[in-house]
């Protein structure tokens, strides 16, 4: 049995996030070493089993929700806090007892693994593109990506084939060596009760398939490039969205972070 980086490396990198918890509980869930700890934790673990994204979404959901009561629990965040360190805790010492019974010495994987723990798949030039209603946005995207000799994958341009939307997201993105979300001001919205006025919203499928997108590739293979006014799903803070700007430097930006993430792209012709 394998993974997608080798066993010594996977036990190395096990090790480090168990002994990495240590005064975690002390320091609470706000802090910036638990935070840290918290992104490293799941970069190692989405780089060690990178084969397997279901069990990399399962683990990295349990980090988001590891403060957070459950429903209908009299619970408070800091009780909830420290048996949700317990259960991690767990998973990871499971994980590592898995990889020294299990694991050959050999990676044995199809695709290789950067360090910023985003799965390159080398033989790729695909770049999945999310999109809302504004279609001339999507346009210049697609347009843009063929001009740096990718090719552009849109989920409605895609043949059917008998698989509802779900299982055509699943299965597209399979395949794509990045994703580019566009957050268009589609909809409105506010928070219940409130007399604020409505503000721009991206549509909540597009919500759905940049967090799904940012837990199958991870961070650095992701791009959101938003519409000026719309407003910026709070839970992906840390991260940088980029402005579509009318001069374009969206595009030098965008060619930056596809390199960073291991695609072969020539800035010049970004130009």
């Amino acid at each position: 049995m394998a993974g997608s980086v080798s066993r010594r490396v996977a036990l190395d990198r096990l090790k480090a996030c168990i002994e990495g918890m240590a005064g975690l509980q002390e320091l609470g869930w706000e802090s910036p070493e638990f935070i840290k700890w918290r992104n490293d934790a799941a970069a190692r673990v989405r780089h060690i089993f990178a084969v397997d994204p279901k069990r990399v979404g399962e683990f990295t959901w349990r980090l988001s929700v590891i403060s957070r009561p459950r429903f209908g629990s009299d619970k408070d965040r800091r009780e909830t806090f420290a048996r949700g360190l317990t259960e991690v805790r767990a998973t990871l010492e499971s994980m590592l007892q898995e990889v020294e019974d299990f694991w050959v010495e050999s990676a044995g994987a199809d695709t290789a693994v950067a360090e910023t723990g985003h799965t390159v798949r080398p033989d790729s030039r695909e770049v999945f593109v999310v999109h809302g209603r504004d279609d001339g946005l999507k346009s210049t995207v697609a347009r843009f990506l063929e001009k740096l000799d990718l090719t552009p994958i849109i989920l409605h341009e895609r043949p059917d084939e008998g698989r509802t939307v779900i299982e055509k997201l699943l299965e597209e993105s399979e395949r794509v060596a990045y994703a580019v979300v566009l957050l268009t001001p589609d909809d409105e919205g506010r928070l219940v009760g409130s007399e604020e006025q409505l503000v721009p919203r991206a549509r909540q499928n597009v919500v759905f398939e940049l967090g799904y997108l940012l837990g199958k590739l991870g961070r650095s293979g992701v791009k959101a490039l938003y519409s000026e006014g719309v407003e910026l799903p709070s839970d992906y803070e840390g991260v940088l969205y980029t402005p579509m700007d009318a001069r374009g430097e969206w595009k030098l930006q965008l060619c930056r972070e596809m390199k960073a993430a291991g695609l072969e792209v020539d800035a010049n012709r970004a130009l």
